[in-house]
């Protein structure tokens, strides 16, 4: 009985509240209360041909009309003209579809809403030329259905694409949107079968379901900014074409795991351009690891790497860490055996253990100026096989057990002073190396196999303060030849002495010739300090010898 006393009451509000009212043959629902009316959906039986909507008088009360609601004149078939004021802001869904006769409308700038379908089959819409169809800032529809429109450039000053409005568009490849639109409408571009790319700029708020829906050539997608979109429905990715994609990471973040299978393998292409990705999004862009080409993380504000991120991206050619990055993740791109050049972010702290592992292209690696890196952990570019040289940034602490195991086409190491600890096997099987160059004044600690299959016989540089300490060390000590500070003289007016792994020649006035223990020729000239690799040499001047060991 309750119940039915509060229906009772709602339902004598709502007719004090709104009245309906018939004039001339037009309905109007009034609210007495804002002292506005909308033309209604009972309006289909009027029969005249001619409305100038103005203000609706009932009971001495004056109310402007605001709106036309959804099918208010639908299939109106008499209906020639009509005059829309300034007082409507919204035209509903279908409001004139199929007025058979309506040749001549006036739409005011004041309205900023039109349904799908408003204007659908009227001869005022058939007889607009091929091309956008602009009403106010509102871009209704395209009528371009020639195949020379394969692209649009959308006017400057709109604000909106509406429901629909290149639905069905199948000449159409690509389309400007200037920065002023802020929303497109549901199913805006739904089956435009040859829409290859398109670009949402900032501005855009609001993207309606469905908008790409069976876009089935679109394989390019670029959303820069976030920005309120609502990307909790994907509305933006009903795109089973999709191959190249960029968008804010909450974009990813949001992706079912239904919607992440349907895209599993598509990919080829990514660049998160704001916004840090969670763990969702990560596992959204890896299930694509047999085809992703390029990863650029520029944009995304993550300080971390999540383990196994971007692990197995096998055909990972192109990568760019994010700018404030400070940890790499356990293998976060193992088994991305196709990156070629590497850049560490200066902010990066920590790379940790197989975080690079088996990289096996990796020919170029390098540390951004001003590099805050401490700890390259165990294993971290574990055979990396085409690494050319190996040059570690200023401030490295600790390089952990198998480091850099195996990289077996490295040339030169250059360890910073800073380095206080080299794991076991660090630098085993690099057994190309021909220069080392040690910056720490005090031996780092090192065990028998950190340098495991490494030659001893390579050019081998320490501070020259520190050589005593090095040579005194139960391991670095294999890299230090003994050497006489002092050698007696067998050629005349010059002498000849060695500090430090350097050859100093003194007082000659003739070109001198250095050969190797081969008797290779490696230097004919006069200067008086050269740094050679380590080894035997013989130094021949006016037919005498003098063999130098360095």
């Amino acid at each position: 009985m309750k119940k039915t006393l509060l229906l009772l009451v709602a339902l004598i509000t709502a007719t004090i509240a709104f009245a309906q009212t018939e004039i001339n043959g037009i309905y109007y629902n009034l609210n007495d209360e804002t002292k506005t009316a909308e033309v209604t959906s009972n309006s289909n039986g009027y029969s005249g041909d001619i409305i100038i909507l103005e203000k609706v008088t009932y009971n001495t009360t004056e109310y402007n009309v605001t709106s036309i609601g959804r099918y208010a004149f639908y299939g109106c078939s008499s209906l020639t003209s009509i005059t829309i004021p300034n007082s409507v802001t919204s035209i509903g869904v279908g409001a004139f579809n199929n007025c058979s006769s309506l040749a001549s409308i006036t739409i005011p700038n004041s309205v900023t809403s039109i349904g799908s379908s408003a204007f659908h089959k009227t001869p005022w819409l058939n007889n607009q030329p091929d091309g956008c169809l602009y009403i106010g800032k509102c871009l209704y529809q395209y009528k371009g259905e020639m195949p020379e429109h394969t692209h649009i450039d959308v006017n400057e000053g709109t604000t909106t694409i509406c429901d629909y409005a290149f639905s069905g568009c199948s000449s159409l490849t690509s389309i400007t949107i200037p920065n002023s639109v802020t929303s497109i409408g549901y199913n805006a571009f739904y089956d435009c079968s040859s829409l290859t790319s398109i670009t949402i700029p900032n501005s855009v708020t609001s993207i309606g379901s469905g908008a790409f829906f069976d876009c089935s050539s679109l394989d390019t997608l670029i959303c820069s900014s976030s920005n309120n979109l609502g990307f909790n429905d994907n509305s933006l990715f009903q795109i089973p074409t999709l191959r190249y994609l960029t968008a804010p990471a909450v974009a990813f973040n949001t992706f079912t795991e239904k919607k992440q299978t349907e895209f599993s393998n598509k990919l080829t292409e990514v660049h998160i351009s704001d916004g840090e990705l969670n763990e969702n999004g990560f596992n959204f862009i890896n299930r694509s690891k047999k085809t992703l080409h390029t990863i650029d993380l520029a944009g995304a504000t993550n300080t971390a790497i999540n383990d196994l991120a971007f692990y197995d991206c096998y055909k990972l050619e192109n990568l760019t860490l994010p700018k404030n990055i400070e940890t790499i993740g356990y293998k976060a791109f193992a088994e991305c055996v196709h990156i070629k050049q590497l850049e560490i972010p200066a902010t990066v702290t920590n790379i940790e253990e197989r975080a690079f592992e088996n990289c096996c292209s990796i020919n170029t690696l390098t540390f951004e100026e001003g590099s805050q890196l401490e700890t390259i952990s165990s294993w971290a570019f574990y055979n990396n096989h085409a690494l050319e040289s190996i040059e570690l940034p200023e401030g490295v602490t600790e390089i952990g057990d198998a480091a850099f195991y195996g990289c077996n086409y490295v040339e030169e190491i250059v360890i910073p002073a800073s380095v206080q600890r080299i794991g076991d096997n660090g630098f085993a099987l690099c057994n190309q190396v021909k220069r080392m160059e040690v910056r720490a004044t005090t031996p780092p600690a090192i065990e028998a196999k950190t340098f495991h299959q490494v030659s001893r016989n390579i050019e081998f540089i320490v501070p020259a303060e520190a050589r005593d300490a090095y040579a005194e060390d139960e391991y670095w000590r294999e890299f230090i030849q003994e050497a006489p500070t002092n050698v007696e003289n067998t050629i005349e007016c010059i002498e000849i002495y060695t500090t430090n792994g350097i050859l100093h020649i003194e007082g000659a006035t003739d070109d001198y010739h250095i050969l190797d223990a081969a008797g290779r020729l490696i230097y004919s000239g006069n200067a008086t300090t050269l740094q050679l690799p380590r080894g035997i040499y013989l130094v021949t001047m006016g037919g005498e010898v003098e063999k130098i060991v360095l």
